[in-house]
């Protein structure tokens, strides 16, 4: 397993570069831990990955990135402990780690009807310290909108990855892998979408950075999730 192996052993391929050059890493998301491990070892070969320790932590954990574009993404709740649950919560709500979710499993083992469900959704996050940091982040469902929906279950809504480089798009895609009449935006669509990913971008600021926008049934659009692009997929956005 990579992360199993000592930092500097991971990057031994890495050629030393006489003047500094500038570094992604490329692969499964590391801890906070890890990341800082790989970026001290890649300095040491005179190589600095694109986005610092704290700025990879602060486009990809929910916790960083949220107060800085609240008013941009449905109102959410970072939760920690049981305790933290004894609110009366806007049922259904999606739920998920501090940086990732379970949507591998499917859409109802990512979302919470009631205080029973909440509960045994949050205690795995609590328990789960890779790509949860044990805590869990609860989140107002968007009403999306959507025709299809994933053979998981999940609404397949007007959805689009745009990534940025120092708050400026370079290229945006659907973000759902199959395509149809949803995934095209007209003239002023794009627009829309580009203006509040850059938006979002230099609220966050940090040098490379994905931001999912989506629309609702009323036709405003919101951003979804940021993230590092060393670690997301690219889906439809071109190589």
């Amino acid at each position: 397993d990579f992360d199993d192996v000592n930092a500097d052993d991971a990057l031994a391929m890495c050629p030393f570069f006489e003047s500094e050059a500038p570094g992604f890493l490329v692969g499964y998301i590391p801890t906070e831990k890890r990341y800082q491990e790989l970026y001290n070892a890649a300095l040491k070969h005179n190589v600095r990955l694109i986005n610092s320790p704290e700025e990879s932590n602060r486009i990809m954990d929910f916790e960083e990135f949220y107060p800085l574009i609240k008013d941009l993404t449905p109102e959410s709740w970072v939760v920690k402990a049981q305790d933290d649950l004894n609110l009366d919560f806007p049922f259904p709500l999606f739920v998920k780690g501090a940086i990732k979710s379970q949507k591998e499993k499917g859409w109802t083992a990512c979302t919470a009807t009631n205080q029973e469900e909440l509960q045994q959704r949050c205690e795995q996050f609590f328990k789960w310290d890779y790509s949860a940091k044990n805590k869990a982040i609860l989140r107002r469902i968007l009403e999306l909108k959507y025709e299809e929906t994933t053979p998981s279950g999940f609404p397949m809504g007007r959805e689009y990855r745009v990534m940025l480089y120092r708050n400026k798009v370079i290229d945006y895609g659907y973000y759902w892998m199959t395509q149809h009449h949803f995934s095209k935006l007209n003239s002023e669509e794009e627009k829309l979408v580009k203006e509040l990913a850059e938006e979002a971008s230099r609220r966050i600021n940090v040098p490379l950075a994905v931001v999912d926008i989506g629309q609702d049934i009323h036709d405003k659009w919101w951003v979804i999730e940021t993230g590092d692009p060393q670690f997301c997929g690219v889906t439809h956005i071109s190589g």
